[in-house]
């Protein structure tokens, strides 16, 4: 079998600009995630460390910070912090606000856990430009880092988390359905799924953003603000999925800077979905379907000459932007319900920088 590889110089699929011009979608991308690490630094890191060890004396503090050595080192080399940012002001409209770095924390340690599974189901051997911890660490210490972590996520806020006891009873099963959800998005699936089911473990796999703005209002009698930003979540996480698979093949992720990842390990992500919908001539079926079943090799080029004949960028920009436009419909909403005006600047600006980067990077082309 011939490797399928990644190749050069293919036609950009919206216009002919060289590929990596700097861009202000990467210029607003980079200002956002400066302002979500400054929050992460200022407030969630000094409990993230706590939480893995840092500080501890003696036999015991050692053993602790060996632990969970893979869950720093993943945090170490993470660039978004937004999980935590938005639990941090999302908390403003809580009853319990004392408690927005425990659930921001939370939520980081969490997000990075599901990292070094992802990365470990997948064999992928690349994160954030660095190594993947289960390389570095190795599989069965990052399984036991990682499961005592989530056990410790539960204690930190069903017991350390300020709160009334229907505030915490509300977080503890929000965490539990919410790992439950992303845990069925490992399980092993067959073909190619539909655009539905994309969507729905779209949700799944990402609802780390529905733990991060709504834990902080866990008691809260605001029901049609939970309602709102719970809708905001669910289009946000879909759009972010697409992202992500989609400059899977036009320029790298936002957490893997390879390229062609999904192509070579024959996951059908997004672009390969929403091809499959385009009424595909029988060879051209054919061809996609025994490459992703494992049977037959097809080239990076090949694939890329059915993106451009059956138009699969522009219909894949276009899915994205329908699923921002619902997220600021929802906004709109959690304006009216009296969402905090500090976490609406924040959201606002996120849903465009989403829109950006996806039509930045397709103009600028496949590798």
């Amino acid at each position: 079998m011939t490797s399928p590889g990644a190749t050069q110089g293919v036609p950009s699929p919206i216009s002919g600009r060289p590929h990596g011009m700097p861009t202000s979608a990467m210029a607003l991308q980079d200002r956002m995630l400066a302002e979500f690490q400054a929050v992460y630094v200022a407030s969630i890191e000094p409990t993230v460390r706590r939480a893995l060890g840092d500080g501890d004396s003696g036999i015991l503090g050692r053993f602790r910070r060996w632990l969970y050595a893979p869950l720093g080192y993943t945090l170490g080399n993470r660039r978004n912090f937004f999980r935590g940012a938005f639990a941090i002001k999302a908390s403003r409209a809580g009853p319990h606000p004392e408690a927005a770095h425990i659930l921001a924390a939370s939520v980081e340690i969490a997000w990075s856990s599901a990292l070094i599974l992802d990365d470990i189901i997948d064999r992928s051997n690349e994160r954030e430009g660095q190594a993947a911890a289960y390389r570095v660490f190795g599989t069965s210490r990052c399984l036991v880092a990682v499961g005592v972590a989530l056990c410790g996520v539960l204690h930190q806020i069903l017991v350390r988390a300020p709160g009334s006891l229907s505030a915490r009873i509300e977080r503890t099963c929000r965490a539990v359905q919410y790992l439950t959800l992303c845990t069925l998005t490992q399980l092993p699936g067959r073909g190619i799924p539909s655009i539905d089911s994309f969507r729905r473990d779209a949700r799944r796999v990402n609802i780390s953003h529905h733990w991060a703005l709504l834990s902080p209002l866990a008691g809260s009698q605001n029901v049609r603000l939970k309602r709102t930003l719970a809708r905001y979540a669910d289009h946000m996480t879909v759009s972010g999925k697409m992202r992500n698979d989609l400059l899977d093949y036009y320029g790298g992720s936002s957490e893997r800077e390879a390229i062609l990842d999904d192509f070579n390990a024959r996951r059908p992500s997004f672009p390969i979905i929403v091809l499959w919908t385009q009424g595909l001539r029988s060879s051209d079926r054919e061809m996609v379907a025994k490459h992703f079943a494992g049977t037959d090799d097809m080239r990076a080029e090949q694939l890329f000459a059915l993106f451009s004949r059956y138009d699969v960028p522009r219909v894949c920009l276009g899915l994205v932007l329908e699923e921002l436009e619902a997220a600021r419909l929802a906004l709109r909403g959690a304006q009216e319900v009296k969402a905090p005006a500090e976490l609406l600047r924040t959201l606002h600006p996120w849903t465009h920088f989403v829109e950006d980067v996806c039509r930045e990077k397709l103009t600028a082309g496949s590798p």
